[in-house]
């Protein structure tokens, strides 16, 4: 398939960003398509008997979370918005070659039961899989990775900095569904009053619908006193 130009241009725009921000993104090229052929067929089983692939997550930012735990190595994870995100992330809690946690959220109760029948059916641990008022009523500490993804847009907006306070200065966070407008302005703002850069996935993550996420990477704590 023929990448657009557009795609092309914000690739190699942000790539050196990227690179500078996090050393070893540049094994992006070399490692995709080994994960693409890997989180393939889960995939597409995932869109077409458990959700949908307006739903889902996208399999091109499924790749880069995926990739992003490989180049990362997280000891913690934070799972906003369980789903196939959570198969991505339990398939590498299972495979790392030392202790990782993952905490999977939700806001939507049945929501969440499909998530652990899917993640039973696929061998993966239900350890961390909560709904999300109850994280939110607790005390979990600092985490290495999160995405934040929450199926609730309005929520995902009121609950950016808590996702920012969960995590530190070496921690990489992913915000999904930068394509609606609505959504990316909002948190942009928030953002630029923080003080903490973000930087577009774009030209990594656009999907067949034109959806894309944004990765920030660090955040101190004097940043969101």
């Amino acid at each position: 398939m023929k990448i657009p130009f557009k795609e092309t241009f914000s690739r190699l725009k942000t790539q050196g960003e990227l690179k500078a921000l996090m050393p070893g993104f540049e094994s992006w090229e070399s490692r995709k398509t080994a994960i693409q052929e890997r989180l393939a067929p889960h995939h597409k089983h995932y869109v077409q008997h458990v959700s949908n692939e307006r739903s889902a997550v996208s399999f091109e930012t499924a790749t880069m979370l995926a990739f992003l735990c490989e180049l990362r190595q997280p000891a913690r994870i934070l799972d906003v918005g369980s789903g196939f995100s959570s198969f991505v992330f339990r398939s590498y809690q299972k495979s790392a070659s030392s202790k990782v946690e993952v905490i999977s959220l939700d806001n939507d109760k049945e929501w969440l039961k499909k998530t652990r029948e899917y993640l039973q059916k696929n061998d993966l641990s239900l350890h961390g899989v909560m709904e999300f008022d109850h994280f939110l009523a607790g005390n979990h500490g600092k985490f290495d990775f999160a995405l934040h993804d929450l199926g609730n847009l309005d929520e995902r907006k009121r609950h950016l900095k808590t996702i920012l306070r969960a995590t530190h200065e070496n921690s990489v966070i992913v915000l999904d569904d930068f394509h609606k407008a609505h959504y990316r302005e909002n948190i942009q703002q928030q953002l630029r009053e923080l003080k903490i850069p973000h930087t577009s996935l774009y030209g990594f993550t656009l999907d067949k619908f034109s959806r894309y996420a944004a990765v920030i990477v660090g955040v101190s704590s004097n940043q969101l006193k």
